[in-house]
């Protein structure tokens, strides 16, 4: 990653992480979040159909690790939980309760308001501050059984970073934790062969045509879009644009190992594995067409669950590798496919 004086200058995928806070950076993170919390919703968290197909298999799996397949009774710390849409997918059906934390007074709002039409009022509690000031709060819980968190550190400066996780153990001494967050790969150094050239170029190729006819598609049905959100949409990726930000003002993209030598600092890493690549682009698009039609069925029943098994398929061949390097130095390779994906690590106490 290219580094500055200031941390910031190079583009959006190439800022380096600030080491220390910047208090007007950090107030236009919290502006940002509390501005846009309603388009965040819709196209971040999703409408349930959606939710569902982007999200179950890795949450399930989260479930499973931090709450023994549904047996527990403990105690769910997330930290930046937004509108909660995550740990009430991890406690659903469940004995756990839920204590969120978020910076953003929109999204715990949102949060609460969820949590009682979903029939979780009373196992979820949504705190509006940092992880510090709800020490209180926590204490009252017990301590923590597992901690989530969902693409959240990338906000962070690695001073924040550190004592976050720092803070995560001091609650949860003995939890387990659930990491989910944008990375960049670097390029794959492994003696492959023959055969595995071939697999990545059958597996990129493959994902080109069905990305191209998913366009297309997309194209076709245009007039479906819901144009209030459409033009919410243009109007944060014009600002990202010009503040040369990934969307909002502190997100900074990790490399892999980067993160994994982070969590390593604090927890023990047990596995990690791709949650979303190039299934986000079904997901995004189908978010912003009206709630109900067939064009979005299409995108649900069609498009997600090939995707879903090409990003399979990228992973368990290492096209993923020369995909996310290359899109960082190709516009062409760009426009098909993100320079980066989201990956999930499981982890355990020390």
């Amino acid at each position: 990653m290219a580094s500055s004086d200031d941390g910031t200058v190079g583009g959006p995928f190439l800022r380096a992480r600030r080491v220390t806070p910047d208090l007007d950076e950090d107030r236009s993170e919290h502006l940002w979040w509390n501005a846009n919390a309603d388009i965040v919703e819709r196209v971040w968290a999703n409408d349930g159909d959606i939710r569902h197909a982007l999200r179950a298999h890795y949450l399930g799996k989260a479930r499973a690790f931090l709450t023994e397949g549904g047996s527990s009774s403990g105690v769910i710390l997330e930290l930046g939980s937004g509108s909660g849409w995550v740990g009430r997918a991890l406690i659903r059906g469940t004995k756990s309760r839920l204590l969120g934390i978020d910076l953003s007074e929109a999204q715990v709002e949102i949060a609460r308001r969820e949590a009682e039409a979903e029939g979780l009022g009373a196992q979820c509690v949504y705190v509006c501050a940092n992880l510090s000031d709800a020490a209180a709060r926590i204490a009252d819980l017990q301590a923590a059984s597992g901690l989530v968190i969902h693409a959240v550190l990338h906000h962070l400066t690695w001073s924040e970073i550190d004592q976050c996780l720092a803070d995560a153990v001091r609650v949860g001494p003995a939890a387990k934790l659930f990491a989910y967050e944008p990375v960049f790969f670097r390029r794959d150094e492994r003696s492959i062969g023959l055969l595995g050239h071939l697999s990545r170029l059958l597996a990129i190729s493959s994902a080109i045509c069905v990305l191209a006819s998913m366009r297309l598609y997309g194209r076709i049905t245009a007039t479906a879009r819901d144009r209030r959100i459409a033009a919410e949409l243009d109007r944060i990726a014009r600002e990202a644009a010009e503040h040369q930000w990934v969307l909002s003002p502190k997100e900074i993209v990790f490399e892999r190992e980067e993160l994994l030598d982070t969590l390593g600092k604090h927890f023990v890493v047990k596995q990690s594995y791709l949650c979303n690549y190039i299934d986000m682009d079904a997901a995004g698009m189908a978010s912003v067409l009206r709630e109900s039609g067939r064009e979005k069925r299409v995108f649900l029943s069609t498009f997600l669950p090939v995707l879903r098994t090409l990003d399979r398929w990228l992973v368990s061949s290492g096209a993923i590798y020369e995909l996310c390097s290359a899109g960082r130095r190709s516009r062409l390779i760009d426009a098909f496919f993100s320079r980066y994906c989201f990956w999930g690590v499981e982890c355990s106490p020390k």
